[in-house]
């Protein structure tokens, strides 16, 4: 008849009184010991704790400014180099050895299965030997013998510098494994830089930057909410990605009538993108992880969006 909702402010607090079940709903998870319980939950010891995509996407950004923020060639303007460095990414590793938690790996950037109507592409996976090839196909080959790439002029690919916010460990463990990475699978030297957020999102307004590490979430159900961070002139293109015909492609799709046609459209941009230009790095889609008892509560739903139907929720021990 009626549903208290409390407010715990502390993680651990919170998964605390679930557990001493002072609580029948804990969504929102973010305690470090939701790893630990997540196992127990695939090693089939536990079932109240649940992990489910939701609507947000974690990547990295390639500056493709044709200048660095410093006035020197930026390597990343060329789509070959930024495939390369996609290419070398084993994203799968990433999940499950660093933030462990699984998540499923992503190589476009729309969550998979989130909006109705909506077939996601296929991006780029994990090619060593190709990433090598792009590389040499953008110039970039070891000349001299000296283990590192250096141009047709003899000139070596600078060292890249990968930015993350401090306030996420989970990102700066990430770039921690991308580095490797990269140093392993195609040499070129990679320098973590770590900042407070205010500092970092500035870097990244400016185009101070090479490779940036972010989340997003999209803000309503339908493609564009990701697709158009690509416009040349949208506020969240920190990129300096600009091309022409992706913005036609986005303005047709207000126009177009035809619902249908306007998410195959749509799709077959975000191929474009994730297949050729490669203006981000997609790493994986964004989970959830909720706490319950499907035996002790019914009607929790599963949506992308976190959009929950509170009417729904049933204790199916109840009497009538």
């Amino acid at each position: 008849d009626s549903i208290e909702i409390r407010s715990i402010a502390d993680p651990n607090t919170a998964v605390l009184a679930f557990l001493k079940g002072e609580v029948d709903w804990l969504p929102g998870v973010s305690a470090e010991c939701r790893i630990d319980l997540l196992k127990q939950k695939s090693d089939g010891e536990r079932a109240d704790i649940h992990a489910i995509p939701g609507f947000g996407t974690d990547y990295f950004s390639f500056n493709r400014r044709p200048l660095l923020s410093d006035g020197r060639p930026n390597p990343f303007a060329d789509a070959r180099v930024r495939r390369a460095f996609a290419l070398a990414s084993n994203k799968q590793n990433i999940v499950e050895g660093v933030t462990r938690m699984k998540e499923p790996i992503a190589s476009t950037f729309v969550p998979p299965n989130s909006i109705p109507g909506y077939v996601s592409p296929v991006g780029l996976g994990y090619d060593p030997e190709q990433a090598r090839a792009e590389l040499a196909s953008a110039g970039w080959v070891d000349r001299d013998g000296d283990g590192r790439l250096e141009n047709e002029a003899g000139e070596p690919f600078p060292d890249v510098e990968l930015l993350y916010s401090t306030s996420s460990p989970r990102f700066g463990r990430i770039s921690v494994e991308l580095r490797d990475q990269w140093e392993r699978e195609i040499g070129i030297p990679v320098i973590l830089i770590g900042q407070e957020i205010k500092f970092y999102k500035d870097d990244l307004r400016q185009g101070n930057y090479m490779i940036g590490g972010a989340r997003w979430y999209g803000d309503y159900g339908d493609p564009t909410t990701f697709l158009d961070l690509f416009h040349s002139k949208d506020g969240n293109n920190v990129r300096g990605f600009k091309n022409q015909e992706v913005d036609d492609v986005l303005l047709a799709a207000t126009l177009e009538a035809d619902p249908d046609k306007r998410l195959r459209d749509l799709a077959a941009l975000e191929a474009r993108l994730f297949q050729q230009d490669l203006p981000m790095l997609p790493i994986c889609q964004a989970i959830d992880v909720t706490m319950y008892d499907p035996g002790s509560l019914t009607g929790v739903t599963h949506h992308p969006r976190l959009t929950h139907y509170f009417w729904n929720l049933r204790d199916p021990g109840a009497q009538p």
